[in-house]
């Protein structure tokens, strides 16, 4: 059992450290000098572009047809074989679902 401490104590000394177990046993830095802070350029907020599909501007003008919004924008949500389903939203608050099957598009 000594020995195992012994090989700690050794360990602990060798890497710059105070040994485990000993009293008052602290780890402080070794102070850097010469260094300056670093400045954190500001990063500009870019937007992501909204999803598209094939339909985007049928379901667009279904959307304006239905009295939703005047500019309605109508982000894809789902695509699959033959359909897509967006999401437009109203000036109201509400948004409305729409799918379109090979640019037929009806309000769900």
């Amino acid at each position: 059992m000594r020995m195992i401490i012994a090989s700690f104590a050794a360990i602990a000394l060798l890497a710059g450290c105070a040994a485990p177990n000993e009293p008052g046993a602290m780890y402080s830095p070794p102070p850097v000098a010469n260094v300056a802070p670093t400045q954190v350029a500001p990063v500009p907020y870019v937007r992501a572009p909204r999803p598209t599909g094939r339909d985007s501007y049928n379901a667009e003008k279904l959307a304006k047809n239905r009295g939703c919004a005047a500019q309605p924008l109508a982000s894809l949500t789902a695509k699959g074989p033959g359909f897509e389903t967006y999401s437009a939203p109203c000036s109201d608050g509400r948004a409305i679902a729409i799918r379109c099957e090979v640019g037929n598009c009806r309000v769900l």
